[in-house]
C-alpha cells in the first residue's frame, strides 16, 4: 500500500531516471548534440505486430546488442513525456518505496534503449510534468522522501531538451501534490489545487501561474471563487483544455474544464467529500473577490443535466476528443474510484504518516467511461455559464476480466485513432473492493468518429435507434510483459515516424509489481494500421 497515499496516487506525473549510456543506435545514426541527449534525426522504426504488446528488450531488429533496453533501476510513481522529436523523457519516481528519485532518462524508440540525462534538484514522485511549446518540461510539486516520511514540495524546476539539464525557478506559494498543471496559450503554466500536508488531508483552493519568461509565479482567482463566495479547496481532480468560441486550441481563448476529485472545507481545509462537479475556467477574465482584491481568471460551475446519474470520481483520466468546430466541447473521462456525491470516502483518514487505505476501502472502482457534453452555443457568452450533460457510455471491465484498472492504472490517448490504451492498476476482489494484487492486462477502448452524434440529451446513453453502430468498444489489448501499477505511459510515433497518425505506438514502462518491488521493463503497443 505504500503508493496509495491519498496525496500521491492519482496525479499523472512525468518521471525521470538514470541509466547507463552506450550501445549502438541502430538504424538512426550515431548520437549527436549535447551529451546525454540522443540525436534528433527523423524516426524510422520497423512496424511492430499490431494490437499486441512487444517487450522492449526483445527488439533486436533495432538494437542487436540490446545494451540498455531496461530502466536503470526498478521504479514506479513516475510519468513519461513525449517530445516533438519522438523521444520520451522519464522523470523521478519511487524506488522501493524508500526514496524519491532525482533521476532523468530518455527512451529512444529507434534503438529501443534508455540513456541518462540530468538530475533534478529534488527527488520527486507524484509530481506533475508539463510540456511547453519550447520543448521544455516543467516539473512542479510532488513529494520527496520515502513512504514513511513524505514531504510535499513547494519547488519547481524546468528540464531543457537542448542541454538535458534543469534550472530551478521561484517556489510556489504552497507545497502541492494531487494538483493539476496546464500549459496555457499565454505561455504560462497554470497550477490548481492539491494537497499541502504529508498526511494527504489538507486541501488548497489556491491557483497560480508560472511565467517561464521570468521564472516567477503570480496568484490567480482561487478554485470556484466568485465575487460572492470564497474559494473551494480541491485535489485529485483533472484539468483539460478545450477550445473557446472559435473551436481552436492554443489561440488564446481556450477554456479549462475541471472534473471531479475531493473537496475541502473552506475554513479548515480538511477533506469533506468527493465530488462529480465540473468547473469552467476562463483565463482571460478577472474576478473581483469578496476581499476587494482583483485577480486574473474567472470560475463558473457547469450545470450538469444528468449529474445525479454520474458518480463522483477520483483518480480518473480525462481527454478532449472534439475534432471539428461543431464538436469542440466533448471531454471523455474514465476509471478511477467512485462514490456518492457529498460522502466522505472510507480510508481517507491516514493510519500512519503518508499512508491511506483508500485502495482497500469504499468507494468501488469506477470501471466506466463517460462523456461530458458541453453546449457550445453558451461558450461565447461569458456571462452565461455553459450547460453540460454527463453521459455514461460504457462499463469497462465487463469484457476483459481479470482487468480492473483503478487508481493505479495508466491511460494513453491517441487522438488520431480516438483510442485509449488503459493498462495495469490493482486487482480487486469485491464486495467490498479489496486489493488482492497487481495485473498485466490492458483494455483497448475505441470510439466512433460519430460519437458526438450519438450522445444527446434525448438519448443520454448514446444512439438507441435500431441500426445504430456502437460508438464505444472496449476489448482486450492483451497483456504487458510485467505486472504494472503506478507505471508510466506515453504516445510514440509509429513506423511512419510521426505522432498523432493512425499507426501511433504506446509505451508503458516501470511500475509496481508487488508491495516490495517495481519493474525495470517497458513494452510498446502498436495500433492496427
Amino acid at each position: 500500500m505504500r503508493n496509495s497515499w491519498i496525496g500521491l496516487g492519482a496525479v499523472a506525473a512525468v518521471a525521470l531516471a538514470i541509466t547507463a549510456c552506450g550501445g549502438s543506435n541502430a538504424g538512426s545514426g550515431s548520437r549527436q548534440g549535447v551529451p546525454g541527449i540522443p540525436g534528433t534525426q527523423g524516426f524510422q522504426v520497423p512496424a511492430l505486430p499490431p494490437d499486441t504488446f512487444t517487450r522492449i528488450d526483445t527488439l533486436t531488429a533495432r538494437n542487436p546488442t540490446l545494451q540498455t533496453p531496461f530502466l536503470s533501476q526498478s521504479k514506479d510513481s513516475m510519468t513519461a513525456t513525449t517530445l516533438s522529436t519522438g523521444l520520451v523523457v522519464i522523470i523521478g519516481g519511487s524506488a522501493g518505496g524508500s526514496t524519491a528519485l532525482q533521476d532523468t532518462e530518455i527512451y529512444d524508440q529507434r534503438s529501443a534503449e534508455f540513456s541518462a540525462s540530468g538530475l533534478m534538484g529534488n527527488g520527486r514522485r507524484h509530481h506533475t510534468a508539463t510540456l511547453t511549446s519550447a520543448g521544455t518540461i516543467v516539473i512542479i510539486g510532488g513529494v520527496t522522501g520515502g513512504s514513511f516520511d513524505p514531504q510535499p514540495l513547494q519547488s519547481a524546476e524546468v528540464w531543457h531538451s537542448s542541454t538535458g539539464m534543469y534550472t530551478v525557478v521561484q517556489q510556489m506559494t504552497k507545497p502541492r501534490v494531487g494538483h493539476t498543471a496546464t500549459a496555457l496559450a499565454s505561455g504560462e503554466i497554470l497550477v490548481a489545487g492539491g494537497f499541502t500536508d504529508n498526511m494527504g488531508m489538507k486541501v488548497t483552493e489556491s491557483v497560480e501561474t508560472l511565467n517561464l519568461s521570468n521564472s516567477l509565479w503570480r496568484k490567480h482567482t482561487p478554485l470556484q471563487a466568485t465575487s460572492s463566495i470564497g474559494g473551494t479547496p480541491r485535489a485529485y481532480h483533472t484539468a483539460t483544455l478545450i477550445p473557446g468560441r472559435n473551436g481552436m486550441i492554443g489561440d488564446g481563448d481556450d477554456l479549462l474544464i475541471i472534473i471531479g476529485g475531493v473537496l475541502g472545507d473552506r475554513g479548515t481545509k480538511d477533506i469533506t467529500s468527493i465530488t462529480n462537479s465540473v468547473l469552467v475556467y476562463y483565463p482571460n477574465d478577472t474576478t473581483q473577490l469578496m476581499s476587494g482584491q482583483s485577480l486574473p481568471g474567472a470560475w463558473r460551475s457547469l450545470g450538469i443535466i444528468n449529474g445525479s446519474s454520474e458518480p463522483a470520481r477520483l483518480g480518473h483520466k480525462t481527454f478532449f476528443i472534439g475534432n471539428t468546430t461543431n464538436d469542440i466541447s466533448q471531454v471523455v473521462f474514465l476509471g478511477g474510484l467512485v462514490g456518492s456525491v457529498g460522502t466522505r470516502m472510507g480510508g481517507m483518514a491516514a493510519n500512519s504518516a503518508g499512508f491511506s487505505i483508500i485502495e482497500d476501502s469504499w468507494p468501488p472502482l469506477g470501471l466506466s467511461l463517460a462523456v461530458l457534453d458541453i453546449d457550445n452555443t453558451t461558450l461565447i457568452g461569458l456571462t452565461t455559464p455553459p450547460k453540460g450533460e454527463i453521459n455514461q457510455v460504457h462499463p469497462l471491465g465487463t469484457c476483459c476480466q481479470p482487468f480492473v484498472g483503478g487508481i493505479g492504472a495508466n491511460a494513453v490517448f491517441s487522438r488520431a485513432r480516438l483510442a485509449i490504451i488503459y493498462s495495469g492498476g490493482n486487482t480487486y476482489a469485491s464486495p467490498p473492493p479489496t486489493r488482492v494484487g497487481y495485473n498485466r492486462d490492458a483494455l483497448l477502448i475505441t470510439m466512433s468518429r460519430n460519437i458526438l452524434d450519438y450522445i444527446t440529451i434525448d438519448t443520454p446513453v448514446g444512439c438507441l435507434a435500431p441500426g445504430c453502430p456502437p460508438f464505444v468498444i472496449a476489448t482486450s489489448a492483451g497483456q504487458m510483459g510485467d505486472l504494472r501499477s503506478w507505471h508510466a505511459g506515453a504516445l510514440l510515433p509509429g513506423a511512419d515516424g510521426l505522432l498523432d497518425t493512425p499507426d501511433d505506438t504506446v509505451l508503458v514502462v516501470g511500475g509496481e509489481q508487488s508491495p516490495a518491488g517495481e519493474s525495470t521493463t517497458g513494452d510498446e503497443y502498436t495500433f492496427t494500421p
